[in-house]
């Protein structure tokens, strides 16, 4: 986890000073003197050379004073005196001098722990009995629809673009109702096609002359015969 410090209040700040600095892990000497790794310049010297020192230590933080005047944490209401350390609470206010600095503790970035074998070469022999050493993957569980499918559904055939793509009849829903599943449908029966009417022979022929000879007269018709005469009945004897 890292730690941010931040000046919040100095009414001697000189410009181009730094007003905020950052640890993660490790240590900080903060004082007057150059040769600390936080410098706060003090013209009054209210600020040692070297005032205190921030440790990082079995997961926190601790503040050790050093100085002559002494170091106050605000919020904890404790004022450490020279040799005297503290742990560091998120949103502390560290009072040095007439500086006021305000600490910021991040819990999202941890030390990262060395894993077993990290850093070692994929190749040495720590490395593999530690690959061989370990538990093999479970294999995952396949989803009962996913059973019957065939390696020729699921995989792809290298040879796809010689052959048409199959695809498989879409499927219809069978809702019919309880009262039609013995119905079937009538078969269906050919309709007779009506052939077209003869043409009859009168018909005038396509190459038939308009401007030709007159047609031929047509031949007498030979009249009726006359009806046979009634026969006479004879009178009737007196």
């Amino acid at each position: 986890m890292s730690l941010c410090l931040t000046i919040t209040s100095y009414h001697k700040i000189t410009p181009g000073q730094c007003a905020e600095k950052s640890m993660n892990q490790g240590s900080m000497a903060i004082g007057r003197s150059s040769e600390n790794d936080w410098v706060l310049p003090d013209p009054e010297r209210l600020v040692s050379s070297q005032h205190c020192v921030i440790q990082y230590k079995d997961g926190r933080y601790y503040l050790t004073d050093n100085s002559t005047n002494g170091v106050e944490l605000v919020n904890a209401g404790i004022r450490l005196r020279r040799g005297n350390s503290e742990p560091l609470q998120d949103g502390e206010l560290i009072r040095i001098g007439d500086y006021e600095i305000q600490a910021r503790i991040d819990f999202n970035v941890q030390a990262v722990d060395r894993q077993p074998f990290a850093g070692d070469s994929p190749n040495s022999f720590e490395a593999l009995m530690g690959a061989v050493a370990s538990p093999p993957a479970p294999t995952p569980m396949i989803a009962p629809q996913f059973h019957g499918a065939s390696s020729m559904e699921t995989l792809p055939d290298l040879f796809d673009f010689l052959s048409p793509t199959a695809v498989p009849p879409p499927t219809v829903a069978d809702h019919v109702p309880s009262e039609q599943h013995d119905f079937r449908p009538p078969a269906p029966v050919a309709v007779p096609v009506a052939e077209p009417p003869a043409v009859p022979g009168s018909v005038i022929p396509e190459d038939w002359d308009l401007l030709g000879d007159a047609p031929a007269p047509l031949a007498p018709v030979a009249p009726p015969p006359a009806p046979p005469p009634a026969p006479v009945s004879a009178p009737p004897p007196v």
